[in-house]
């Protein structure tokens, strides 16, 4: 458990540290929920601006589809916090990262990840253990 608690001195802290005006972003959230429902465009947040599974739950309950990660590893830590639907935006490339991602994909078992571009597959998987993608 973490020693630094809410309300402690900025000076204390050690760095680097997030501190937020949660009041703040909460509103930003629901504003650009409120602006995108009048659009009628569907946000995909890119998780690179917080870094925070906490904070993508947050967009996620104020009506984005999913979550942007740019690399597997994002993408492993975001759906170990529970988030469900992630686009990788980024290639899997190498027989370490495509078993990650197979293995990603058992695990959460009721969705697969999206990764946005395909490489060559290098390995060979049971037709039952294989991964599809979208590709843009």
């Amino acid at each position: 458990m973490s020693r630094w608690r809410i309300g402690t001195p900025k000076v204390e802290l050690d760095t680097p540290a997030l501190c937020l005006d949660i009041e703040a972003v909460e509103r930003n959230v629901q504003r650009m929920a409120a602006y995108l429902a009048q659009t009628g465009v569907r946000l995909r947040p890119h998780s690179k601006t917080h870094k925070s599974p906490a904070l993508a739950h947050l967009q996620m309950a104020a009506g984005a589809i999913g979550i942007t990660c740019a690399k597997l590893g994002e993408a492993e830590v975001r759906a170990a916090a529970g988030l469900k639907d992630l686009l990788i935006a980024n290639q899997i490339v190498g027989a370490d990262k495509i078993a990650r991602l197979v293995n990603l994909a058992a695990i959460m078992r009721s969705w697969l990840p999206w990764i946005t571009r395909t490489t060559r597959p290098s390995w060979r998987a049971p037709r039952s253990r294989r991964v599809f993608v979208c590709a843009s």
